[in-house]
């Protein structure tokens, strides 16, 4: 029988070398070809690998990628085991958000294969868990087809505490005193993992709201002596404030074109379904309304001429006066949810948005291009009549029909 072909360890026939019709002199083939294909079906193992069987097939029984349960605003983060496995320190499942949910109070749920136990009537009492595989303070759930002895209560979370091979005593709190038991029991008991509080990297539980909204993604590490799970970076958000520590990047929306259909005339701009927080607006149009869901944030550079049309709700701009926008002026937007307002605009010239009203003084000297002309300062510049009327002669006795500064008119 010839050699085996192919590239790893799946390629090697347990028959070959056939001890009947097979050359001894192919013996040393066979040796470079499974040492080569050992080498070549794990090229980075450069090093002692200390984990069991047991420890290895956790890769192939744990569902890594977990997810939230279904219904709207549940508390539970699922993830099966295909079988009762012992976690590995460091294991790390991918959480992600489905649906509209919110977790209101985080606990993470391990669900794996109920295990028949045994548990002696003791003080305190043993439970023999064959090749359980737990750890200092997991959670453990009791059920039974008849009843436990007194001390435990069936569909409670216990934590395990001295744990052995096949052995472990229980407590109702983690490293808490082990629970005595007494009376009598009987049927058939089981055993599974419990629910655990999930915590905040470097050990304080997370608290009701600390996980909010939809389509977040966190990764969760299982630690263990005493076992827990921490969430390992800032998918979860406080519901009481806090400090963010590190830098948050905003991500670059896309360019918005405005087409040539809409070049210089009014319509709205729809800034909800931007791909990002920062985006350039192209284009010249006349905004007349803004659309952004509540609580979101734009800020957007003008790549053309564009001007704002002011509207208490839809617009709501500095000063409830209209803008003019320049080629790279800047302006950031946001909504409570009834109003979008521009809560900054600044110019790319550095002028100010808003012209600051003319003085008396101001107008009368002429002076500034820097003050804005209102009704009532326009009176005082010095080409503006400051008295003017119009009157009716027509019955013989002058009459004012409109005037500005004139009270009255006799005829002399």
């Amino acid at each position: 029988m010839g050699l085996e072909t192919g590239s790893y360890i799946s390629a090697l026939v347990a028959t070959n070398p056939v001890g009947a019709t097979d050359p001894k002199s192919q013996g040393d083939d066979h040796l470079r070809f499974i040492k080569a294909k050992i080498l070549e079906t794990f090229p980075n193992i450069t090093g002692a690998v200390t984990a069991s069987h047991t420890e290895l097939n956790l890769i192939a029984s744990v569902n890594s990628l977990a997810r939230f349960a279904a219904a709207g605003g549940t508390d539970t983060i699922t993830v099966s085991y295909t079988n009762s496995v012992r976690l590995v320190d460091g294991v790390e499942f991918l959480v992600r958000a489905a649906g509209a949910n919110t977790i209101t109070n985080p606990v993470f749920d391990p669900i794996g294969v109920a295990a028949t136990v045994t548990m002696t009537i003791a003080s305190p009492c043993v439970v023999t868990h064959t090749a359980h595989g737990r750890y200092e303070a997991e959670p453990v759930v009791f059920t039974t087809s008849g009843a436990l002895p007194t001390g435990l209560t069936a569909g409670t979370t216990y934590y395990i505490k001295s744990p052995t091979t096949n052995t472990y005593n229980v407590a109702e709190t983690p490293g808490g005193t082990a629970i005595d038991t007494s009376g009598s029991q009987s049927g058939t008991h089981t055993a599974t993992v419990g629910k655990h509080t999930l915590y905040k990297q470097g050990g304080a539980a997370l608290v009701a709201g600390d996980i909010v909204g939809a389509g977040h993604e966190v990764t969760i590490r299982f630690r263990q002596n005493p076992a827990r799970y921490e969430l390992l970076d800032a998918g979860y958000l406080s519901s009481s404030g806090g400090t963010l520590a590190g830098v948050l990047n905003l991500k670059t929306g896309t360019l918005i074109s405005i087409s040539a259909s809409l070049s210089g005339t009014t319509a709205a701009l729809n800034l909800t379904s931007a791909t990002g927080n920062g985006l350039h607006i192209a284009g010249t149009l006349t905004v007349s309304t803004v659309t952004l869901g509540s609580g979101m944030f734009r800020t957007v550079i003008f790549d053309g001429d564009a001007k704002l049309l002011h509207h208490a709700t839809k617009l709501n701009l500095p000063g409830e006066a209209n803008i003019t926008a320049a080629t790279n002026d800047r302006a950031t937007f946001w909504s409570d949810g009834t109003t979008v307002y521009c809560i900054d605009y600044t110019k790319a010239n550095g002028a100010p948005v808003l012209l600051p009203v003319a003085s008396q003084a101001e107008m009368e000297a002429v002076s500034s291009n820097a003050v804005a002309v209102t009704p009532g300062t326009a009176v005082y510049h010095p080409g503006m009549a400051k008295a003017w009327c119009v009157v009716d002669v027509s019955g013989g006795t002058p009459t004012l029909t409109a005037n500005y500064g004139v009270s009255s008119i006799t005829d002399n």
